[in-house]
């Protein structure tokens, strides 16, 4: 057992009803601990001060470290900071994507912190508690460097077990356990990445590995949500990546365990054919009963925009498809970008319609974030649309090239996007959770169907109150009138959310 003392710290803030652990974290802490090393974590997902988060300086740690992201990054630099003035000794050491893009940003903010970890961090994290010089190491930025040929790193190896310390202070309770098939690459090109893994090679985490990590977590825990986190579980989407997953699909039906899973997929993935719609009955029958879509846009000029290898009408086929076989459907979705004109959010507007979209941010919020190193970012320096509010934090404060938008773009920013407003529409058990629960719950007890009916007609109430606001923005933007009827829609939202409350209280009453 090596001496040093390491925290592994986790900040951020969970939602009421989504009680995921971070992967990454646990993956790490996991693998270090089999290294040798003493490795404490904690969990900070409360919204806790800086203050409050700094105090475990007490236990003298030699090393911290820190997932970071858009939404935490000001958090870590105020507890790094107060980190250092209690234990100027200790190293702090941060790591994730964010991070990966932003090293240069995060070093320039922040003085407390020592050492960035670039791309998968298990290895080169190793490689920094072994005392080795990072001089000519590719994989960890130093602030006291000025190299400029780092390199990310993948993993090859893909079998190493996360820890469970978040499902101990849990106890299990409403946790879904995050998961990968195979190490962190994609097969995409899309232009508003920087990740650079496509070219990378695939490396597959063996079936029995998968299904031994499923039966431990659930038997041990009770844990029935499992998310696989891969960019798109079927990559490369050929007939190996589907030839695999089948298997699996055969050991969970055998199992029969009661599990249920989550996954990405592309567009692209499935088509109308024998094999494939046998594929998804049996993905059904499995417990896959949430799909997330790649469908990013419900226009063409946007998808080609983003390099997608797809179109609108693929779009409305893998939707059909995977409703046909009974899947939840999740998508993502990028309604606005710098190079959006009216004619755009018109026509992505008219798809969610068709689609009946229930996620209500897909419609007000869905801004595309522009990262340093993509394809998209050089567009936008070329086009000069940076503007005095973009920076590396705040992603999606570009300007837009069709100023006709912008009337749109500041009614939503005033009446939609401020944080009261937001949380008014976008927390709690709204649509899409309460549908994703109600089709699990049917599974279980097929009595359950008893209230299709007015589950169906709630959600039809709904969908009517979306349609006849949002058209009044994104067909007629006529932006006094929606201003004007703002607090109608609001009230006839917070209606119908507390009736589809009072009726998700009746369907769990009768579940139990």
């Amino acid at each position: 057992m090596s001496s040093k003392n390491i925290a592994l710290i986790s900040i951020c803030k969970q939602l009421r009803y989504d009680f995921v652990f971070e992967l990454g974290i646990a993956q790490l802490v996991g693998f270090l601990r089999d290294s040798g090393y003493s490795v404490k974590m904690f969990f900070y997902h409360n919204d806790e001060t800086a203050d409050e988060i700094a105090k475990i300086t007490n236990e003298n740690f030699d090393y911290y470290a820190f997932s970071v992201y858009e939404t935490n990054a000001k958090m870590i630099y105020r507890v790094a900071e107060r980190i250092k003035d209690t234990n100027p000794n200790s190293y702090i050491v941060c790591g994730g994507q964010f991070s990966t893009i932003y090293y240069l940003e995060i070093f320039n903010e922040c003085n407390a912190i020592d050492y960035i970890i670039l791309g998968d961090g298990e290895i080169p994290f190793n490689y920094l508690l072994e005392g080795n010089s990072i001089e000519s190491y590719p994989y960890i930025a130093s602030r006291l460097d000025e190299k400029n040929d780092y390199k990310i790193f993948v993993n090859d190896d893909v079998n190493w077990k996360p820890a469970e310390d978040y499902y101990h202070i849990r106890h299990g309770k409403w946790c879904v356990h995050n998961l990968l098939s195979k190490n962190n690459v994609c097969s995409g090109f899309c232009t508003f990445c920087c990740r650079q893994m496509s070219s990378k090679k695939a490396i597959f985490k063996p079936i029995e590995c998968i299904l031994d990590e499923i039966i431990h977590i659930h038997n041990k825990y009770n844990i029935t949500a499992f998310y696989f986190v891969d960019d798109d579980l079927f990559d490369p989407n050929d007939n190996i990546a589907k030839t695999r997953i089948m298997e699996l699909c055969e050991q969970l039906i055998k199992l029969n365990l009661g599990v249920f899973f989550y996954f990405y997929t592309k567009v692209t993935a499935f088509n109308d054919t024998v094999e494939d719609n046998m594929m998804l009955d049996k993905l059904f029958l499995a417990g896959f009963v949430n799909v997330y879509l790649g469908l990013e846009s419900g226009n063409n000029d946007d998808l080609k925009l983003y390099n997608k290898q797809h179109n609108v009408n693929d779009n409305y086929k893998a939707i059909e498809l995977f409703t046909r076989h009974h899947f939840n459907i999740t998508i993502g979705f990028i309604n606005i970008n710098p190079w959006s004109t009216l004619e755009n959010l018109k026509e992505n507007y008219v798809f969610l319609k068709n689609i009946e979209a229930l996620e209500i941010k897909l419609y007000i919020c869905r801004f595309l974030s522009i990262y340093k190193n993509s394809p998209l970012y050089s567009l936008l320096e070329r086009d000069g649309l940076f503007g005095d509010e973009y920076d590396y934090l705040n992603t999606t404060k570009y300007q837009y090239k069709d100023k006709k938008i912008i009337p749109i773009i500041q009614f939503l920013n005033e009446y939609f996007l401020h944080e009261d407003s937001l949380s008014l529409y976008t927390e709690g058990y709204t649509w899409p959770r309460f549908m994703s629960y109600y089709k699990k719950a049917i599974r279980i007890n097929r009595d359950l169907l008893s209230f299709g009916d007015e589950v169906d007609l709630l959600k039809n109430e709904y969908l009517n109150i979306l349609d006849n606001y949002f058209n009044i923005i994104y067909i007629e933007n006529d932006i006094e009138k929606a201003k004007r009827d703002y607090e109608k829609f609001r009230d006839l939202f917070l209606a119908n959310d507390h009736k589809k409350n009072e009726l998700v209280a009746k369907i769990s009453n009768s579940h139990l």
